[in-house]
């Protein structure tokens, strides 16, 4: 589980330092865009300074060095980091302040010599004659060339001084735009959403578009169809034939009335010639008649009416129309234009949505790696958190057994430290025992040489009389000699059977119990204090580890 979270912290790296690359490349194109504005304007200013310095390119050397200085610093800006930039405005601002102070005590010594030699004429070691007086040498040529060489001198310097400022605040601004760069700590996902909303906005802008110019274009095309319809339905061709056949009409209806009016003027002298043979039947349909033709007359001279009123309606949609042209044309040039416009921005977004579609494409194809690395770690650290769950439910159950077993080692323990103690007060008991047999031994041993040395003196004592008085000395002398030896050996073995331990015979006494004052050896002692059984073998005291002394016998 560890291991999968440090992976997984480091994806989480990876991908900060892949979004602040790309951060960082973004900034490196706009400061090298910045940059390259600067230095062409730069370029220009410098190119008109020089023209105009042309007399001070001794002092002007070093400034000329300082903006390049300058200009490869500016360059070299964007492939910095934070710390390298602190750092170089550091030392810009040392190399600044020493070439300030440089140039002010070059300066200064420049013009105490200048001084001198204006006030003397020539330098202290060649002083002859009278000194210029202050208006000689403020009215001299080469005092006015001085004083026109150093304000050239002092604009330079407070241009180079203006300059130095606009580069360490380009260096600050820098900086800081660094430091905020590298607070802000987004999340890649969040970028590659935003992206994904911004390039499906752009979509649907462009789609809109899209439709607005098709749109643009089904207008255009029912507009060009429309003025070919008007152009084709109310054309010049088609007024003036509607105008001739008006025309037309109105000369048959003339032609037809100065016929009728003919023959009405015939049938008129016809009835003045016959007005007596005419009977009232004919009279009445002469009159029929007349009323007949009057009322045609009637009729054709209302049809002439609304032949003319049709002509100047015509006339009047001619002109109408020719306005409603002139007016589409002018629409049509303005949706032309609005077209041309549409179908620039389309271009441009398009342009634009191809450069959002590829980037988002490699947002998504880090975003897809990264998502793959973080599914296989969690896919892996699921199995590890399945396999961990299994060996805790072993570990639990071996904690069990292992609790079980540690309570039964426990009881062990404890018994063993029982049967220990019962084994070692046994022990005690047996050496003791063993001891007071061997002392018992010892003492029948003892009482036995005593009982025969008793025998041996009772025969001597039966045989004495029969002994001569030289032998019985002799024999009084061998056996007070052989008792004497008797008693030294059974004291010298007594004392060596002190000066071993009474636990292991074989060991010497090293070590004394305060407590009681009994004597072991040291094997033992640290023995009983290993076992925690600290007491005495034979008396049984409690002691301590402090209890236990050291002793030297010399």
């Amino acid at each position: 589980i560890g291991e999968l979270e440090g992976a997984l912290d480091d994806v989480q790296l990876e991908l900060s330092i892949r979004r602040r690359q790309i951060t960082r490349k973004n900034m490196q194109v706009l400061e090298h865009e910045r940059e390259q504005a600067q230095l062409e304007e730069s370029k220009g200013i410098n190119a008109n300074e020089d023209t105009a310095r042309a007399s001070t390119e001794q002092q002007s050397h070093v400034v000329v060095g300082d903006d390049s200085i300058v200009q490869d610093q500016n360059v070299q800006l964007s492939t910095m980091t934070i710390d390298k930039l602190e750092r170089e405005l550091a030392k810009a601002k040392a190399e600044y302040t020493a070439l300030e102070n440089i140039e002010c005590d070059r300066l200064l010594s420049f013009l105490s010599t200048v001084s001198d030699q204006m006030l003397f004429g020539k330098p202290e070691s060649a002083k002859s004659g009278p000194p210029f007086s202050q208006d000689e040498i403020m009215g001299s040529h080469t005092y006015r060339a001085l004083d026109a060489q150093v304000r050239l001198m002092r604009a330079s310097r407070a241009k180079e001084s203006l300059e130095r400022k606009t580069s360490c605040d380009k260096y600050a601004a820098a900086i800081s735009h660094f430091t905020d760069a590298s607070k802000r700590d987004t999340d890649l996902r969040r970028d590659s959403v935003r992206s994904s909303n911004e390039t499906a906005r752009l979509r649907e802008k462009l789609s809109k578009a899209l439709d607005a110019a098709e749109q643009a274009k089904a207008d255009r095309d029912h507009l060009s169809l429309k003025y070919e319809f008007v152009k084709l339905d109310f054309g010049t061709d088609a007024v003036i034939e509607l105008l001739s056949e008006c025309a037309r009409c109105f000369a048959g209806a003339t032609g037809f009335l100065s016929r009728e009016s003919e023959r009405l003027k015939q049938d008129r002298a016809c009835l003045d010639k016959n007005e007596d043979l005419l009977s009232e039947t004919w009279l009445s349909v002469v009159r029929e008649r007349g009323g007949a033709y009057l009322s045609e007359i009637e009729t054709l001279s209302k049809t002439f009416g609304d032949l003319e009123s049709l002509r100047t309606s015509v006339i009047k949609m001619k002109a109408t129309k020719s306005g409603e042209l002139e007016k589409f044309s002018a629409d049509r040039a303005k949706i032309k234009k609005q077209l041309d416009t549409v179908s620039r921005e389309a271009d441009a977004l398009k342009s634009r949505l191809d450069g959002e579609i590829e980037r988002s494409s490699v947002l998504e194809s880090l975003v897809d790696r990264a998502l793959e690395h973080v599914t296989k770690h969690r896919a892996s650290r699921n199995e590890a958190i399945v396999e961990t769950e299994k060996v805790r439910v072993g570990l639990s159950a071996s904690r069990e057994a292992t609790a079980k077993l540690l309570r039964q080692r426990k009881v062990c323990i404890a018994e063993a430290a029982e049967l220990t103690k019962s084994i070692r007060v046994l022990e005690a008991r047996t050496d003791f025992t063993t001891r007071a047999l061997e002392s018992e031994r010892v003492r029948e041993r003892e009482l036995s040489e005593r009982v025969a040395a008793l025998r041996a003196q009772i025969e001597k004592e039966t045989v004495r009389p029969q002994m001569s008085p030289r032998k019985l000395g002799v024999s009084n002398e061998t056996e007070s000699g052989s008792r004497v030896k008797m008693s030294r050996e059974d004291e010298i073995e007594d004392l060596r059977r002190k000066l071993n331990c009474s636990i292991v015979t074989t060991q010497p006494v090293e070590v004394v119990l305060t407590r009681c004052g009994h004597l072991f050896s040291r094997q033992c002692v640290n023995n009983l204090i290993a076992g925690r059984n600290r007491k005495c073998p034979i008396c049984g005291e409690r002691f301590g580890q402090d209890d236990a002394k050291p002793i030297y016998l010399d």
